[in-house]
């Protein structure tokens, strides 16, 4: 009968010890931290829009075509 007691206490021990053993890496995994510096810089763009068209434009009753462009 000793012999199941003490076997039921060393089974428990080690049950005991196991799980304090398990929680302390997954303590440290959610303590840890890390930290970065990002260093952004903003671009200059310069767009300028070209237009080529006729003089006969202005009049709105005839048709004419223009050119248009980025550059």
């Amino acid at each position: 009968m000793k012999k199941k007691y003490w076997l039921g206490g060393f089974l428990s021990a080690m049950v005991i010890v196991g799980g304090v053993a398990m929680v302390q890496p997954t303590l440290a995994a959610f303590m840890s931290q890390d930290s970065e510096i990002n260093n952004f810089k903003t671009g200059d763009v310069n767009i300028e829009v070209e237009e080529n068209f006729d003089d006969k434009c202005s009049d709105f009753s005839t048709a004419c075509t223009k050119d248009v462009y980025c550059k």
